[in-house]
């Protein structure tokens, strides 16, 4: 599967090395830098670790404290039966989401 960051073309020209390298390693280099990027983005999504539901009001505890914002809308999804959701933020803590549960 050929990168799609960046390309053996723009590598060789942002990096100045002409055929220096053959196209299969200048590839390989491609691929280890998009595989090593792509492992640290998050693309918005956490592990939910633990949930809970009080008066229609769903407590949502994730993995990745600060990811998410008070009143943005998010959306629950495989953390149990009682929570699937989509719905705005009522508050933001540490770990802890408090949202109202409307679908």
């Amino acid at each position: 599967m050929a990168a799609t960051f960046v390309t053996v073309a723009e590598l060789r020209a942002n990096l100045g090395i002409g055929s220096l390298y053959s196209d299969p390693i200048v590839e390989e280099v491609c691929m280890s830098a998009e595989d090593l990027i792509q492992s640290q983005l998050w693309y918005n999504r956490a592990p939910v670790v633990a949930t809970g539901l009080q008066n229609n009001v769903a407590t949502i505890v994730i993995a990745n404290p600060g990811l998410f914002v008070t009143g943005q809308s998010v959306v629950i999804s495989a953390s149990g039966p009682l929570i699937t959701a989509h719905a705005p933020l009522l508050a933001w803590g540490l770990t802890l989401l408090p949202m109202a549960v409307n679908g």
